[in-house]
């Protein structure tokens, strides 16, 4: 059927407008053969059906009901009259041939073909039930689709139960308990036929090369397993019926099978079983016994196993999809590590720039005042000039601690936050700084730089936005962490419903290349911002 599924795979457009003779010649000769080979898989698997009819009457199971199921299944909508065809014409012959040893065509024969509905309702509802399917899950999940597929067979094989049944029943020789039973027997029958066609269809499609050898292999390993310690049984207790060491052996194979190859792992024991008890043939099973126990594994396994493939599909699409988030976390964090680095270097630019440009004009500036002292300019007009030169210079030399302090680089984080800066800056503003810094080490330069922007734009948020009079700054190192701590005693917000600003983010994107916690707080009236950041590197 897969062979004849890849053959007939849409191909090559046949109508009159759009092809010629040779590719009409073509897609007839596609149709012909459509139709020879698929009414000769219906016989063979009816063969083989019939010959398992009866293993000392215990089990029957019909293949050609999932044979057309996948049949219309797997090829194109364009090729379903040729199977209808094939199994009105040439499947009606060979199953009477077999049963009466002549196959006479007649239009008498024929017309009594057409009008049973035994012979035509089961392909016409396969036919309906998989256009449903098509019709209604195209772009599904594949799982969706089996599991629409067996309630599609459940309901197919219980009509063609029902008719069977009817047809014996017809004479008026059974009772309507014995119809019944006999309905259910067919349904059963024709039910684990279909789940047997699937599982073939289903490892020999989804699985190429050395995957499907593998899984040749373990289905032989599974067969003689279970024939061998059955028969092995047999001969030390000398017990007629193994069948309950069989179904033993089965629920213990089937898990394992699960887990290793999924939905494929139930049907290649649900496969294996029903080889093994083709040469086992059981002694002594009632007939339900078995027939319910090989339907109750081939749901049990179809469901599990299903359901297993789709909780690991869906484990494996979110584990590519948290692979996926990581990776651009970490591009993320390289773009703003290298944003950051760019921020700084231009920032160590502008400061140079502002050294050398505007300090050497400030200079200029003095030199002016006093070549105007001794040209006797009022004393008051130099005198305003002189403040204004120092305010500008005043206003320079901050902008330039701003953007890349030079005692960062001459005593470090540690130096700054102990020296005068922050205390002038801070006690200009009425707020009283009080810095409480215990180091035995320094952090390497980055992480130093990072923190001197966090600590400068947590006390530049205390000057402009807290109306605190006090404001500590605690930086400490443990075994494994550095810890800083800024924090005032003014009205305080609530982060979690104050918009974050571009400072409160610049601090937050910083505290995230290193990997550290920041935690801003307002505990006991005063407002927190910590940040601990994990030790890397340390120079002494």
């Amino acid at each position: 059927m897969l062979l004849l599924s890849k053959f007939f795979h849409p191909g090559t457009a046949y109508t009159s407008g759009e092809g010629n003779l040779t590719s009409f010649l073509h897609a007839s000769l596609k149709q012909v053969a459509a139709c020879v080979i698929f009414a000769l898989a219906m016989t063979v698997s009816y063969f083989i059906s019939i010959s398992m009819e009866a293993i000392d009457n215990t089990t029957s199971w019909f293949l050609p009901a999932g044979v057309r199921v996948y049949a219309f299944l797997l090829l194109d909508k364009r090729f379903w009259p040729a199977l209808l065809v094939g199994e009105f014409s040439l499947f009606g012959m060979s199953v009477d041939y077999i049963h009466h040893g002549s196959a006479v065509v007649t239009v008498a024969g024929m017309v009594d073909y057409l009008t049973d509905p035994l012979r035509v309702i089961p392909p016409l509802g396969a036919m309906l039930g998989v256009a449903y399917l098509r019709h209604k899950k195209p772009n599904q999940n594949a799982i969706e689709v089996k599991w629409w597929l067996m309630a599609i067979m459940v309901c197919i094989t219980f009509i063609q139960g029902v008719l069977r049944a009817l047809t014996h029943a017809a004479d008026g020789a059974l009772s309507l308990l014995q119809t019944a039973e006999l309905t259910i027997g067919y349904w059963i029958g024709d039910l684990i036929g279909c789940f047997l066609v699937l599982s073939v269809v289903l490892i020999v499609s989804q699985s190429r090369g050395l995957r499907l050898l593998q899984k040749g292999i373990v289905l032989t390993l599974l067969i003689g397993g279970l024939v061998a310690l059955c028969e092995l049984f047999v001969w030390l207790t000398g017990a007629s019926n193994p069948f309950y060491l069989f179904k033993l052996l089965t629920l213990l194979a089937l898990p394992i099978c699960i887990y290793y190859y999924n939905l494929q792992g139930a049907m290649l024991v649900l496969l294996g079983v029903c080889i093994s008890l083709v040469l086992l043939k059981p002694q002594a099973v009632v007939f339900w016994e078995l027939q319910v126990f090989v339907l109750s594994l081939a749901i049990s396994g179809f469901l599990t196993g299903s359901a297993f493939e789709l909780v690991k599909e869906k484990t494996n699409k979110l584990r590519e999809s948290v692979m996926t988030l990581e990776k651009n976390n970490r591009e993320i964090k390289r773009l703003t590590k290298q944003l950051a680095t760019a921020t700084d270097k231009e920032r160590e630019r502008l400061a140079q720039e502002l050294h050398d440009d505007v300090g050497q004009s400030i200079i200029g500036l003095k030199t002016e005042v006093k070549l105007g002292e001794r040209l006797g300019l009022p004393d008051a007009f130099l005198q305003s000039l002189r403040s204004q030169i120092d305010y500008i210079y005043t206003s320079v030399y901050e902008i330039l601690f701003q953007l890349r302090p030079k005692e960062l680089e001459d005593v470090g984080l540690a130096g700054i936050l102990t020296g005068e800066k922050f205390y002038l800056l801070l006690n200009k503003n009425g707020i009283t700084f009080m810095p409480d810094v215990h180091l035995q080490h320094t952090p390497d330069k980055a992480v130093e730089a990072d923190l001197f922007r966090i600590a400068q734009e947590a006390i530049s948020n205390v000057i402009k936005h807290s109306g605190a009079s006090r404001c500590a700054v605690q930086f400490k190192e443990t075994d494994t962490h550095w810890r800083l701590v800024i924090k005032d005693n003014g009205r305080g917000f609530d982060p979690a419903v104050c918009k974050a600003g571009h400072g409160l983010q610049s601090m937050r994107d910083r505290s995230a290349q290193h990997n550290a916690e920041l935690t801003i707080e307002r505990r006991n009236g005063w407002t927190q911002v910590q940040l601990c950041v994990e030790k890397n590197l340390i120079t002494d």
